[in-house]
């Protein structure tokens, strides 16, 4: 199972994937981002221990979240999971998400 999300559906990714670790092995949450925590640590040691194939965060440097993405990259390496961080030109749009879209589409279900 994959799961991806964009902005608010980023979100959402983070949570699914948090409350339900193991459940997805393609995990992309896309111009999204969170602050460093207790309870985040938590949510992605059991993603860890859980399991995953593909853990691919995006966003980009104008968008309003990327400094919230920088810190989901911090925890995502603090907590070992391994990861890619995309990180792209542009802000909170259209033109990110297709691009990001078609960049990790490809990495799917191999």
């Amino acid at each position: 199972r994959a799961i991806a999300g964009l902005s608010m559906g980023g979100g959402h990714t983070l949570a699914a994937s948090a409350l339900y670790p193991g459940k997805f092995g393609y995990i992309c949450p896309l111009s999204i981002g969170t602050t460093q925590s207790a309870e985040l640590d938590k949510q992605l040691k059991a993603v860890k221990k859980g399991g995953y194939k593909l853990y691919w965060l995006a966003c980009g440097t104008s968008d309003f979240l990327y400094d919230r993405a920088k810190e989901l990259d911090a925890a995502l390496t603090k907590n070992g999971l391994t990861h890619t961080f995309f990180v792209s030109d542009g802000g909170h749009e259209w033109k990110n998400w297709r691009l990001y879209l078609n960049t990790f589409a490809p990495l799917l279900f191999k």
